[in-house]
């Protein structure tokens, strides 16, 4: 099955930059070793693209409980959470492999990962948010939450954006 069929409503994506080598790095030094200051690098650059999206609430893509526990911050809050105020309503349980250390075909055959909490996301009924993330490899965790977010309130409105690609 290909992914336009098992996924027939595409997600709208915007990324602000490719993920390449020196993102790459960037991704590394701030996840990875938890260098948070990092997270200050595109403030000015998000601020100004956000601002030509306008959204009713922007939704980030939790972090796991041990992830969080082990760097101290949510990457997607840290990036994102100095530009606009973030709406949290989902959980994220615990994947026994990252996501990182998976290939292509391992990622796309993820299982659902979130829960929606139900008594945060019912107030977002009929309005266009913006669900954020760090980076965009195959989609399946934009999808995962999108799909997550439309279970639970299915009048939602829902784009992403990535900080890279």
């Amino acid at each position: 099955m290909t992914w336009q069929k098992k996924y027939p409503q595409l997600l709208h994506n915007r990324a602000l930059f490719t993920y390449n080598d020196a993102m790459q790095e960037f991704f590394k030094q701030y996840k990875t070793s938890g260098d948070y200051q990092l997270s200050n690098c595109f403030t000015s650059v998000l601020g100004q693209f956000l601002k030509k999206m306008p959204a009713d609430d922007y939704v980030p893509i939790p972090t796991d409980t041990k992830s969080y526990q082990r760097r101290g911050f949510n990457p997607v809050c840290g990036i994102f959470g100095k530009v606009v105020p973030l709406y949290e309503c989902l959980n994220k349980r615990e994947l026994p492999v990252k996501q990182a250390h998976k290939n292509r075909s391992e990622r796309l055959a993820t299982a659902q990962p979130f829960q929606a909490n139900m008594d945060k996301c019912r107030p977002l009924a009929g309005k266009q948010i913006i669900l954020l993330d760090d980076v965009y490899t195959t989609g399946r965790t934009l999808f995962h939450a999108r799909d997550c977010l439309l279970r639970a309130v299915p009048s939602l409105k829902i784009t992403t954006v990535t900080l890279a690609r």
